[in-house]
């Protein structure tokens, strides 16, 4: 008993950073190359957020944010910082406000979405042109938070499963 308490939290955590290093070679080359809208980061951020709360969260997030930012044209660290804060937030945010279903969790993934699509349009957009700016934050940074959003169910429910038998 004492060595499922030991391995199994450990083995669930590295799994989950598999996975994240997985996800964002797939973000940062197959999807980047295409131009894609996205990111699916941000809902395996969540996902995890969800089920291991406020610390992990924060690291988990700061590990999604690092791998967003190595492909990334803003400056540099910003998204490892808005990860991080969000992925803080929203493990608290699950831990003492929501339960962990789908729809909290989905919520949770719009906000997270929204929020960084406003990120990236700041640093990339505002700072360098303001002429059409928010035409472009129309067509091309919500349409990818909404798509981005709708992949939450692909993570959701593995990392839920895992969590169910490994806790």
């Amino acid at each position: 008993m004492r060595t499922k308490e030991r391995i199994y939290p450990v083995f669930r955590r590295v799994i989950y950073i598999a996975l994240f290093v997985l996800t964002g070679v797939v973000q940062n080359t197959l999807l980047g190359m295409r131009g894609s809208i996205l990111l699916p980061l941000i809902p395996l951020t969540v996902a995890v957020c969800v089920f291991e709360h406020e610390y992990a969260g924060f690291f988990f997030g700061l590990l999604g944010g690092a791998l967003y930012d190595l492909a990334s044209p803003a400056a540099d660290g910003i998204y490892a910082i808005v990860f991080a804060v969000l992925g803080c937030a929203a493990g608290l945010v699950m831990h003492y406000l929501f339960r962990g279903t789908l729809l909290s969790a989905f919520l949770l993934t719009l906000i997270f979405a929204l929020c960084t699509a406003l990120t990236g349009f700041i640093f990339m957009v505002l700072a360098k042109d303001r002429s059409g700016a928010f035409a472009v934050f129309r067509t091309t940074f919500l349409p990818g938070a909404v798509c981005s959003s709708l992949l939450l169910p692909v993570f959701y429910y593995p990392i839920r499963l895992l969590d169910q038998k490994l806790r």
